[in-house]
């Protein structure tokens, strides 16, 4: 067993160290500032957050070379904030003239977006009928069009054919809702071995069933004025008992009357609820919303069908629709319009969306994208079916009355009470929300603000670093005060982790003029980053001696200096005084050597009793302390070979730190696993005051969260030794890079160096490198 611990251990180290290939990244084209003062240029702007920016500023660039009389701007919406009076919307709308987001009937109640109708009308180039029917959500009752929709997601119904075969069950290709009721309860009333089978789950368990009810009776629950508004007249009863009795069958699944029959508590979740009853073969038909599309369903035992999920004139959700709008604000309608346009005709960012079902709003995107519409003929054949048909909402939707529907049909799954009881308070309900409809919604006017147009002859530097704050914004506002001819752009970057962090080191460096990275520099920095020597001799202001040596040695190659030292963090050892104290002992001494802390561990811990005390534990997520003890006991993972480093994980002093290692956590810490891979959260045993002592770096051991446990006072000490000398795990500095390929090096200088004395509020566990 302690062999297999090391060899583990040794695999992790080896892929620590592993340098991937790295792969070539084309350089971003700089967007030029020299037209946004020409006044026959109009200027618009748009609005995304920094982690869309990499998608949409290669796009922005194509269209203001393409469209020389109009040139966009990026507006960054983590620096613009949410104003919480008016909401999200509002302010975005007010803070660029066009944007990508997700709006709803009251956004258009309001008047925050323009009606995009007139100018495709007028645009004879813009081909409507590009788009799919079902990708227009009827936000409005006036038969405007106020969002370019980017993706569509069609409703469909998937199901097992083994189980509604086995019942007997021919699915047609043109399912009704009666069908889909009758099979739903053949289905459930199939027992195996005691447990329950679910004939339907839909995303909003059964309230889609109920509107269905309300549809085939004659009903519109919106369309109920206050004073016609009887929700208990016989028939809706009716509908809400029938859709009850559904669910209570199991021929509609919902969470609570699931939850009911359990044995024992157990979070429901979306989407790991619909694999764990499709696996076992105890759900039949489900709302392909919920998840179980052609790739997940090839995991499963048996073959998936798909068919369009019937029609439903009623809303069983809130009508919303995510895609391209234009401010109501905007004094350049035209211009936006025609920016817009370029981008929806674009293939939209389909790649960090969780919904893997969606597709390209408009027939020629979505043809590019064949694996969607052609991975499966079935499924392909229902989707496309689905997606002609048009969506229809009433005219007089009201939100409010949704969701009220949505907990009468909630309580019926829940409640013992009857359908008439449920329905006179959810009348109750609806009669307020009628009342607050009819209170005329205020127009909120929009003005969207001017865009920061630079003046002639300044430099835009992109600066990347992968922390924003509220008080970086500060800083760059204040550095544009001292040096209104640099304006610095904030880039949100992603460092990786283990393999993936040298490539995007070199990719970080393709894509901004200067950056900070929080990890040791890799090698690749000779050849990113620029040789900051030079610029540190010229600036007769720099004091080099600020900076401790030992830490300007880690950016120094051949002579030259790739980064400067931006904060740092030092190893320490932790400890809970009060847990010494009862114990009477004396706590942990700086010079305490590896035998002396084993020892005080194994005094520390005990494993008698009810409540067990550990000497030592780990608050991190992984195994990170285990190249502390490497080094101490001077042991390499790696040996030189003909063709560079080569494990030497057979070395007798890697086998003795790894012993020593395995030895303590196995004895004095409550490890039973590996942290990070198996086993609990390590901090909870910090925390709780069963641990007496852990490692962590620089004083960031003191911001133990001891909100559960204000008694636990972390004290620190120097790392126990078997040498004097400082690890190079010890030590964790971050630091300062310009770009090797930068135009603007000097600006990017002036940045940095005032960067690097203003950054105490920014990085408040580490200290200061100057």
């Amino acid at each position: 067993m302690l062999r297999s611990t090391i060899v583990f251990l040794l695999f992790i180290a080896m892929l620590s160290a592993c340098n991937p290939n790295v792969a070539e990244v084309p350089p971003p084209t700089r967007p030029t500032t020299a037209p946004l003062n020409d006044p026959s240029v109009t200027t618009i702007t748009f609005a995304s957050y920094d982690r869309e920016r990499s998608y949409f500023e290669p796009l922005i660039n194509l269209f203001n070379r393409e469209n020389p009389d109009i040139q966009v701007i990026f507006v960054d919406l983590e620096e613009v904030g949410e104003q919480e009076a008016m909401g999200i919307l509002h302010t975005t709308v007010s803070a660029a003239d066009t944007t990508i987001a997700s709006i709803s009937p009251e956004d258009i109640a309001k008047g925050y977006v323009l009606d995009l109708k007139p100018l495709i009308d007028a645009d004879a180039t813009f081909d409507l009928d590009d788009y799919y029917p079902g990708a227009f959500e009827p936000l409005s009752s006036d038969g405007g069009i106020y969002v370019l929709p980017t993706t569509v997601r069609a409703p469909m119904i998937a199901y097992n054919k083994t189980l509604v075969e086995e019942a007997g069950i021919t699915v047609p290709e043109e399912l009704t809702w009666e069908d889909l009721h009758t099979f739903a309860a053949i289905v459930a009333e199939e027992q195996d071995g005691g447990q329950q089978n679910y004939g339907l789950m839909t995303i909003n368990t059964g309230v889609e069933s109920f509107m269905v009810g309300l549809e085939q009776a004659g009903i519109d629950p919106f369309a109920l004025s206050q004073d016609d508004l009887d929700l208990e007249q016989p028939a809706i009863v009716t509908v809400l008992e029938e859709t009850q009795a559904m669910i209570e069958s199991g021929a509609i699944w919902h969470a609570v009357q699931y939850a009911q029959r359990l044995e024992e508590f157990k979070p429901i979740e979306f989407p790991n609820i619909v694999m764990e009853l499709a696996q076992a073969q105890r759900l039949a038909f489900w709302d392909t919303r919920s998840f179980l599309l052609p790739d997940a369903a090839e995991s499963l035992p048996y073959e998936v069908g798909f068919v369009p999920m019937p029609d439903i004139s009623l809303p069983h959700d809130l009508p919303n629709q995510e895609g391209y709008i234009i401010s109501s604000g905007t004094l350049h309608p035209h211009a936006a319009w025609r920016w817009v346009s370029f981008l929806s005709e674009q293939m939209p960012l389909l790649e960090n969306r969780a919904d893997q079902s969606e597709i390209p709003a408009r027939r020629s995107l979505s043809e590019q994208r064949q694996e969607t519409l052609h991975q499966n003929n079935e499924y392909a054949a229902a989707l496309r079916v689905a997606l002609e048909r048009p969506k229809t909402h009433p005219a007089h939707f009201n939100a409010s009355v949704l969701w009220a529907l949505h907990s009468a049909v909630d309580m019926a799954a829940r409640s013992d009470e009857s359908a008439s009881e449920i329905l006179r308070a959810t009348e109750d309900e609806i009669a307020n929300a009628l009342w607050e409809t009819n209170t005329p919604t205020a127009i909120e006017p929009v003005v969207v603000a001017t865009p920061v147009i630079l003046p002639a002859g300044s430099t835009e530097i992109r600066f990347g670093i992968a922390a924003r704050s509220q008080e970086l914004g500060e800083l760059v506002n204040q550095f544009r005060e001292a040096h209104p001819d640099i304006y610095v752009d904030i880039i949100s970057i992603d460092q990786g982790y283990g393999p993936s962090a040298i490539p995007q080191f070199v990719r970080t460096s393709e894509l901004v003029d200067c950056f900070t990275w929080n990890a040791v520099p890799p090698t690749e920095m000779l050849t990113t980053t620029l040789d900051l020597r030079p610029l540190i001799e010229a600036d007769t202001t720099f004091l080099e001696d600020d900076y401790p040596p030992a830490l300007l040695g880690y950016f120094e190659r051949e002579g030259g200096i790739h980064g400067l030292p931006l904060h740092f963090q030092l190893r320490a050892l932790a400890y809970n005084e009060d847990r010494f104290e009862d114990a009477n002992l004396a706590p942990p001494q700086s010079d305490m050597t590896l035998d002396d802390f084993l020892a005080l561990a194994e005094q520390m811990t005990r494993r008698e009793g009810g409540e067990q005390k550990y000497g030592y534990a780990l608050p991190f997520s992984g195994p990170l302390d285990m190249w502390f003890f490497l080094e101490q006991f001077d042991a390499s993972i790696n040996q030189e070979g003909l063709q560079g480093p080569e494990p030497d994980f057979t070395n007798p002093a890697v086998v003795e730190a790894l012993t020593f290692y395995v030895d303590l956590l196995r004895e004095y810490s409550p490890h039973e696993d590996l942290p990070g891979y198996a086993g609990g959260i390590m901090i909870d045993y910090i925390d709780s005051g069963a641990s007496a002592m852990w490692m962590d770096h620089s004083y960031g051991a003191l911001f133990v969260d001891t909100q559960d446990s204000e008694d636990v006072v972390p004290h620190l000490v120097a790392p126990p030794r078997n040498a004097d000398t400082i690890g190079p795990s010890d030590v964790i500095v971050d630091g300062m890079y310009i770009s090797a390929q930068s135009p603007y090096p000097d600006a990017c200088w002036e940045w940095l160096t005032f960067f690097s004395v203003h950054t105490t509020s920014l990085y408040q566990t580490s200290f200061p490198a100057r």
